[in-house]
């Protein structure tokens, strides 16, 4: 094989990566779409569901933790937040790190589809299990789409990426209040909108899975000692913990705050 037809290849996968990087820039706008949206429908919500605006604040908390209704209950859950999330971020990076993009980010994308379609069922039940598959999916997101960039951009352009990747989920942040509510109020009803994301993903998750190369499956011959060894220099990084913190404090706003505020 040639020089130019190895350079011709390369180039290829780099624009089909940089192509599933947008489809998953789209996901992530989507997937804050659906965390936000709950905050301006909150009475429609709390009479499909039968439950008061405390019991269904639990419910939407739930996008973030696990759920344990024998010992917990719904507005009991509120205080652990972002339990389910952080962890189901830290599932998505292992699994993108040993089996690529192609299959992992579009199985978020059905888990979000599928918490959408189930939270347009008014009963607390389902609505919560709907909300629990939305955080596990919505996780799959940004990390996702840092992976498909660092594949489809050179690194002269990989941080330009990542921005507008950040900046368009927070867009998605502010159409999902926004756009969402003059909708709700006078268009669609609450279960048409819910339905009516879900597919847009599920449409949104097969394109991506159709434009993402497939990669060899990675790691699985590594030695248990190297598979780990990565994890712990981060953990015995003084400075991880403080870019957690950070982090932390830079999503109260747009998290804890919106979701006590909607709460009331």
């Amino acid at each position: 094989m040639s020089a130019n037809s190895t350079g011709t290849n390369l180039s290829t996968f780099a624009k089909a990566y940089a192509i599933a990087w947008g489809l998953a820039s789209v996901f992530y706008f989507l997937e804050y779409a659906s965390r936000s949206a709950p905050a301006v429908m909150m009475p429609e919500l709390t009479q499909a569901f039968g439950v008061s605006v405390l019991g269904l604040s639990g419910i939407l908390g739930l996008y973030y933790y696990t759920y344990s209704t024998t010992s917990l209950g719904l507005s009991g859950i509120l205080g652990l937040y972002y339990y389910t999330y952080s962890t189901t971020s830290l599932v998505a990076g292992v699994l993108l790190d040993r089996w690529g993009a192609k299959y992992v980010v579009p199985m978020g994308m059905v888990l979000l589809a599928l918490g959408c379609i189930l939270f347009a069922i008014p009963k607390d039940s389902v609505g919560s299990a709907g909300r629990l598959l939305q955080g596990a999916g919505s996780a799959f997101a940004f990390t996702g789409a840092v992976y498909l960039a660092s594949h489809g951009f050179s690194a002269k352009r990989l941080a330009t990426a990542i921005g507008f990747t950040q900046c368009f989920g927070m867009l998605g942040g502010s159409m999902g209040q926004i756009a969402v509510g003059p909708l709700i109020h006078g268009v669609v009803t609450v279960t048409t909108f819910w339905i009516g994301l879900g597919v847009i993903v599920l449409i949104v998750a097969g394109a991506l899975f159709a434009m993402t190369p497939k990669e060899q499956a990675v790691g699985n011959s590594a030695p248990h000692g190297n598979f780990l060894a990565p994890y712990k220099i981060v953990f015995s990084n003084p400075q991880s913990y403080l870019c957690g913190l950070v982090s932390g404090l830079l999503f109260t706003p747009t998290t804890i705050g919106d979701m006590v505020r909607s709460s009331q």
